[in-house]
């Protein structure tokens, strides 16, 4: 018996505040060929429950029976999956309505076994730092663009390309049959604590090239117990971030040796390619880490309070230490880190500006009465109406042109 076309998979783990509304953001499509699994790491609150209110066959509800990692859980939910395609998301994000009769239409109109997308971002009322509580950002751009992955993952670790293009399987269809060929090479289908970047620079590498479309299909969402949330936001005291840490550790999983343990996304970056790098391409000397680039770039867009002494002191001493034997990085870096304080620390809790910037649309989600992921895909779906594939992609400075529709 064949599987459906898309396999949904949901990790969860203690929060079936917001699983509910995510779950029904897949349930309402108007697309039927699709099983939605649900892999709940050991919830001790009501996941189950909320699962089990779902009346549907489509619906596969797995418990670990043990806490696990989230890299760990999302390995588990992946081998349940049994589709052509593969879609993931976390627990407190959503599909946009239609999401899957639209890439259905786009996968039959192209040969690509992974195509990624923009993604809108929901902000749910208990988010953490409350100025960003309602935000909802809506990505209004349409074309297509096609990327050599090469290209692109050189340009992403040179921090001159757009990483959030990757074909993560967090925003992202991809057919499953690369997912089993990442689980052939390395024994599982994941491996850092930055499962949704290493499975970007995995699929990315293994299909050579892929789709990227500037119009979203789904909905980032960050509500008060998101990881992301928790790692900007929360500090090291934060209660969801010490324990999704502790389970890390538990699993043998940290850092990798290249990257500081600061609050930086380009950390997460280059932790998450550089397990990809050792597992899936550890021969190929095109894609190497430049130290200095990132760790500048690191510094740069890190979120450290310069006031606090000793959160300072921390922080200069998990980036020199990783260049302890190079003195004139270390001098350099140095002049760096002390710009940096200089300039003061980056403020995050100013909250956000509705109105239209470029090809983006920022709203207050609760001033059209949306509350959570479903209703603010219901709300994006009626203001960016139906999809109409374009014919051509848009492509990066020097790349070749393709005709998406000849492929």
């Amino acid at each position: 018996m064949t599987g459906p076309k898309f396999s949904v998979v949901i990790p969860t783990r203690n929060r079936c505040e917001t699983l509910s509304s995510a779950i029904e953001t897949v349930l309402v499509q108007k697309y039927e060929d699709l099983e939605l699994i649900v892999c709940d790491n050991n919830s001790q609150d009501e996941t189950k429950s909320v699962v089990e209110r779902f009346d549907d066959a489509r619906v596969k509800y797995i418990n670990s029976g043990s806490d696990l990692s989230m890299t760990d859980n999302w390995n588990l939910a992946l081998s349940e999956a049994s589709g052509e395609y593969v879609i993931l998301f976390g627990d407190d994000d959503g599909l946009l309505p239609d999401a899957l009769s639209d890439l259905d239409q786009l996968l039959s109109k192209n040969r690509f076994d992974a195509i990624s997308w923009e993604r809108c971002f929901y902000a749910w009322p208990n988010m953490l730092p409350p100025a960003f509580a309602n935000q909802l950002t809506i990505p209004l751009a349409q074309e297509l663009r096609y990327w050599d992955s090469q290209n692109f993952l050189r340009d992403m670790i040179d921090f001159s390309g757009p990483y959030r293009s990757l074909p993560m399987l967090y925003s992202s269809v991809v057919k499953r049959s690369i997912l089993l060929k990442m689980k052939k090479i390395t024994g599982n289908y994941l491996f850092s604590i930055n499962p949704d970047i290493y499975s970007g620079v995995s699929i990315a590498y293994l299909c050579k090239n892929f789709l990227h479309s500037m119009r979203p299909f789904s909905i980032n969402g960050a509500s008060a117990k998101s990881n992301g949330t928790a790692w900007i936001f929360g500090g090291k005291q934060n209660k969801v971030l010490k324990e999704n840490w502790s389970l890390n550790r538990k699993s043998g999983r940290t850092w990798d040796e290249l990257v500081p343990d600061i609050r930086s996304v380009p950390c997460a970056v280059i932790d998450g390619f550089q397990a990809s790098r050792k597992r899936i391409f550890p021969k190929d000397r095109m894609l190497e880490v430049n130290k200095k680039s990132f760790l500048k770039t690191a510094i740069l867009q890190a979120v450290v309070d310069v006031k606090d002494e000793s959160e300072w002191v921390k922080f200069e001493d998990e980036i020199l230490n990783k260049v302890k034997s190079d003195n004139n990085l270390r001098k350099e870096l140095r002049s760096y880190l002390a710009e940096k304080k200089e300039k003061g620390s980056f403020e995050l809790s100013h909250g956000f500006k509705t109105g239209i910037t470029g090809n983006e649309m920022i709203l207050d989600a609760s001033d059209f009465g949306a509350a959570n992921v479903l209703d603010a895909s219901i709300l994006i779906g009626k203001l960016i109406g139906s999809y109409k594939p374009p014919a051509t992609t848009h492509l990066p400075k020097n790349e070749r042109l393709v005709q998406v529709k000849n492929r």
